[in-house]
């Protein structure tokens, strides 16, 4: 029984081939879609999940917090056995050198012992846990360790970092899974920072330093909401009081950090409201697929019903009946889901780049995948199937067979609502890709208040630091040099809050900001402006120590004359506001401008900066060539990292950009399936009426007005599902764009505009049909009536 529906099945699909074609494109295309987006939103929801503590992790505050919180909760609360401490901005790019093999080394962290038993990062050498607590140790991973050793075994190995401390190899972990959210290529232990930063002012561990992210491990058996609460209030009332108005001590659980981008500036970070779209997106693209089987399928009833009448005629039962239509719908959806599967294997790799993450079409068991791909490829074509196959056979055999089936306006109006729905669904989509893509163009050109174009930033080690007069000197010699300056920190990459008391009218108050310590020069070579009081003096030592603030700052603080406020952190000599810079976007544009403080400290450099004349990437590829001869003459036997500004300012959208051309391509194929089943309707149209449309000829209608009769109303659908689309369209991207402190009003001519480009592809999808069928030769037709 089940080998002659099948057979029957295929017959049907092969005799009726555009038909076939469509219902199997649209499906196949639209769960290829479904495919890669459960494969990205397996991967998503798997993030940091290996951790064998997952749920019993918990971050202390947002961003960064003072180093003795963590001290603090444990010598407070006995039942916390390990709290963890995170420093990452001082080490993002490092050199490593062994023996004469010198390399960089991205994404060196410091923390303590805890960290190892807080996070799960199993040991194949040495002990981790005990490494953290000798100074100078260093953890690597197990592909560093390779790159550095090679085959040698690396546990008691010396590398010297920077060109200036010597490190130990304590232990080999293995490397980071690609769904942590943290990834790093080695740790260094906390109680090194003190002599690696070699600044006899300098106290790790004081509360003033807001450079480090705190994690602590709840015990198995608690209750997670009393002891939140008790340890927010412990902390709160122990920390000193120049500190307890702006310490956040509220506790995050770990799952949240991937998902907040204001917990943490160290763990990447993923977007719930991307995941939402994407999927809402393949769940919409695919109900767009199977309308148009539900919709084909009813349109053919003419046809159709004979078929079950001569069946019920000769014995035929009812559900029989419906097991074969059924069965037929089945068919389609599995040879769907088989090309489905092939289009993503083609396509994983393209979609992977999209969004920025590796995914595979078959993570795990493949032969579970397989079996939940032909189960899912079953649902989906009984659920497609379920309406036609009840409707075909609700017809009495009788009626059937003397022509006597009147199919009433219900059905008609079931098609007609569904392609409303169809290319509501398409204009929704065609609304959004143009918001996003506005949003993300005045992301791209919006003036940021400083220059990004030809400036190009390279950290520095000991010997250019050494050496950094001459090494400045040489630079600004070059021809094609317009400024060089040194800084902690370039635009883009200004994570660093520092903490500090802010004298000013008698009374002293606790300033939080974005510190950027710099040379004398920094703010004019970024073409920043001052727009009160003056610049640094340039290579002064008097004014070393003294401070520029954005308006930001001025604002945020009250100060109403900044020029007798003074921050005291560095004693009572330094920290004078000099000069008051006009704001400018330091952050990406999806944040507000935060108060910020540059400081005339050339000695916490990280960075060289130099704006070269070059206008393209071209020009100043030989201006990198002349800088990196300067480099090798000083410092030998370390490589020169560079980066453009413009490109690091850049990559603060990339999720944004990623999500962007992701969307682009799901309309596209929103579009082309909708299209699909508009073809197919508009084909079998035709073919129904094409009598009619030979008598109207013959009476003397013109072409285009048997092509305007046949268009005009599929084009009052589509014109209609612009009024549905509308109000769903704006409220979403309106929703997105809040993303953005900085952002686009909606236009109305990106609706209007969504509205011609539907119209005009209703049109052309439905002229093709109706233009063939208008200029055909009605005595074909009409010769054997």
């Amino acid at each position: 029984m089940i080998a002659n529906y099948l057979k029957v099945a295929l017959r049907n699909i092969l005799r009726n081939k555009l038909y076939s074609f469509i219902n199997i494109a649209g499906l196949s295309i639209s769960l290829a879609l479904v495919l890669l987006i459960a494969s990205y939103a397996q991967f998503e929801m798997s993030m940091n999940k290996f951790n064998k503590n997952y749920d019993r992790i918990y971050k202390v505050g947002k961003g960064n917090t003072p180093a003795p919180v963590a001290d603090l909760i444990k010598s407070n609360f006995p039942q916390i056995k390990d709290a963890a401490r995170i420093e990452s901005f001082r080490t993002t790019s490092v050199t490593m050198k062994y023996g004469d093999k010198v390399m960089t080394v991205k994404n060196i962290i410091f923390s303590d012992p805890d960290f190892f038993d807080i996070f799960t990062f199993p040991a194949l050498r040495g002990d981790p846990r005990a490494a953290m607590t000798e100074p100078m140790a260093l953890v690597l991973t197990e592909s560093e360790a390779k790159t550095i050793f090679g085959n040698e075994d690396p546990i008691g190995k010396v590398v010297k970092m920077d060109n200036q401390f010597d490190l130990t190899v304590k232990a080999i972990i293995r490397d980071i899974p690609g769904n942590s959210s943290m990834q790093f290529s080695g740790v260094v232990s906390f109680v090194s920072i003190k002599k690696m930063i070699g600044n006899a002012s300098f106290d790790p561990n004081s509360w003033t330093n807001y450079n480090y992210e705190t994690y602590v491990l709840f015990p198995r058996q608690c209750n997670k909401q009393a002891l939140t609460e008790e340890i927010e209030s412990v902390v709160k009332s122990n920390a000193p009081p120049y500190v307890r108005k702006d310490l956040d001590p509220s506790l995050y659980p770990f799952k949240d950090v991937y998902y907040d981008h204001d917990l943490s500036s160290f763990s990447s970070h993923g977007s719930l409201e991307r995941n939402f779209a994407l999927i809402s997106i393949a769940i919409l693209v695919l109900l767009i697929a199977m309308v148009n089987y539900v919709n084909l399928s009813t349109a053919r009833v003419s046809t159709r019903n004979k078929e079950a009448g001569v069946r019920k005629t000769i014995g035929a039962s009812r559900s029989s009946l419906i097991v074969q239509f059924l069965s037929e719908s089945v068919v389609v959806s599995v040879i769907a889901m088989v090309a489905a599967v092939l289009i993503a294997l083609v396509l994983i790799e393209l979609f992977g780049n999209l969004i920025g993450d590796r995914l595979s079409v078959f993570p795990g068991s493949v032969l579970i995948r397989c079996m939940i791909l032909l189960v899912a490829a079953a649902i989906i074509g009984f659920l497609s199937g379920l309406y036609p196959a009840f409707y075909l056979t609700s017809f009495k055999p009788d009626s059937v067979l003397k022509g006597n089936i009147h199919h009433g306006q219900g059905k008609a109006f079931l098609r007609k609502a569904l392609i409303v729905s169809q290319f509501s669904i398409t204009v929704a989509l065609i609304i959004s890709t143009l918001t996003i893509y506005r949003q993300m163009e005045y992301v791209r050109t919006k003036p940021l208040g400083f220059q990004k174009e030809n400036i190009i930033y390279f950290p520095v080690n000991q010997e250019i630091y050494s050496k950094r007069d001459a090494f400045a000197n040489k630079i600004l010699q070059l021809h094609s040099v317009e400024g060089f300056a040194y800084s902690s920190a370039v635009p883009g990459k200004m994570g660093m809050t520092w903490g500090m008391p802010l004298e000013y009218n008698g009374t002293v108050t606790r300033a939080n900001f974005h510190s950027v310590p710099a040379s004398g020069d920094f703010i004019k070579l970024m073409g920043m402006k001052i727009i009160q009081g003056r610049n640094f003096f340039d290579r002064d030592s008097s004014d070393l120590g003294n401070v520029i603030v954005n308006q930001a700052f001025v604002n945020r603080f009250g100060l109403s004359n900044p020029f007798e406020a003074k921050l005291t952190g560095f004693g009572e000599d330094k920290g004078k506001i000099v000069g008051v810079v006009k704001d400018f976007n330091f952050e990406s544009l999806r944040s507000p401008i935060e108060p910020l403080a540059f400081f005339n400290m050339p000695d916490y450099i990280n960075y060289a900066v130099i704006r070269v004349k070059a206008a393209s990437y071209a020009g100043i590829s030989s201006d990198i060539r002349e800088i990196k001869t300067i480099w090798k003459k000083i410092a030998p036997d370390f490589p020169m990292g560079y980066h453009f500004l413009d490109q690091t300012v850049e990559r603060q959208y990339r999720a944004e950009e990623e999500f962007e051309s992701a969307l682009f391509w799901f309309s596209l194929f929103a579009v082309l399936i909708a299209c699909l089943g508009l073809f197919g309707l508009t084909a079998y149209t035709v073919e129904q009426r094409t009598k009619e449309i030979s008598v109207r000829k013959i009476l003397g209608a013109t072409t285009g007005g048997i092509t305007f009769m046949l268009s005009k109303q599929f084009v009052v659908l589509v014109l209609f599902s612009n009024i549905v689309a509308w109000p769903v369209a704006y409220y979403v991207t309106n929703n997105w764009l809040r993303n953005f402190a900085f952002r686009i009003n909606m236009s109305a001519w990106v609706f209007i505009c969504a509205a011609v480009l539907a119209l005009f592809i209703a049109f052309a999808t439905t002229g093709y049909h109706a233009i063939k069928a208008a200029t055909a030769n009605p005595v074909e037709c009409l010769r054997y009536e």
